[in-house]
């Protein structure tokens, strides 16, 4: 499954985002990539809802086992509608140099069953019990789209621009599968060049299909 290039990659198990939602993302991103030389946007082709960081999962045989286990569990998983309607923050003061990350949000009752369903099913019921890393206990569902340095510099016209944008909408649309992917630090040699906005730094393994029957959609949403 994997090419072995020691800790310069690093595994996760994600959700990949429909390109109409991304297109209710664009807008937003800009403004935010305009705003001021601290405010770094991210690039579209690497939008992504991570469920579980496996970390570095090294030698045929636990890349094997990874993959048996993870079919067992989407097989099962039933695949459900999500849309995205606010955006947050998260505050990263103790790095040596801040930063404030900007996400684009789930619906609440998605972003529940991502978490209830999904995350804890796979942290605790899947990846743990067999010897797996699965990252933080606790997640915020969210994509994402920027960072600002120098954080304690732009914290009003930080709360400002959320505030812009507290209340968004993009289409709903149905979550069939979630996907095993390896990200590349800089020194790996298929990372991609950081000015190639066209490729990703996430190199997708395998996509996992679920088998269940689908949820109904949210009523209100479309």
């Amino acid at each position: 499954m994997h090419v072995e290039q020691g800790d310069l990659k690093r595994s996760f198990i994600t959700l990949l985002i429909d390109p109409k939602q991304k297109e209710g993302f664009a807008d937003i991103r800009a403004e935010f990539a305009e705003a001021h030389r601290d405010w770094h946007a991210t690039r579209p082709v690497d939008d992504h809802l991570s469920l579980a960081f496996t970390g570095s999962v090294k030698g045929v045989e636990n890349q094997g086992r990874l993959d048996e286990l993870l079919t067992e569990f989407a097989a099962k998983a039933r695949p459900f509608w999500i849309s995205f309607d606010h955006v947050g923050h998260f505050e990263n003061r103790r790095r040596r140099q801040g930063r404030d990350v900007l996400y684009f949000a789930p619906d609440e009752g998605s972003s529940r069953h991502i978490v209830e369903s999904l995350h804890q099913d796979l942290a605790f019921k899947v990846l743990r019990p067999n010897g797996f890393k699965f990252g933080r206990f606790d997640v915020v569902p969210h994509v994402t789209f920027g960072r600002i340095f120098n954080p304690e510099k732009h914290t009003r016209d930080r709360d400002r621009f959320i505030d812009r944008h507290r209340i968004m909408h993009t289409p709903q649309v149905l979550v069939t599968g979630f996907t095993l992917a390896d990200s590349y630090t800089k020194k790996h040699p298929d990372a991609p060049d950081p000015h190639d906005k066209t490729r990703s730094k996430y190199f997708e393994v395998k996509r996992y299909e679920f088998g269940g029957e689908p949820m109904e959609p949210l009523s209100g949403i479309g």
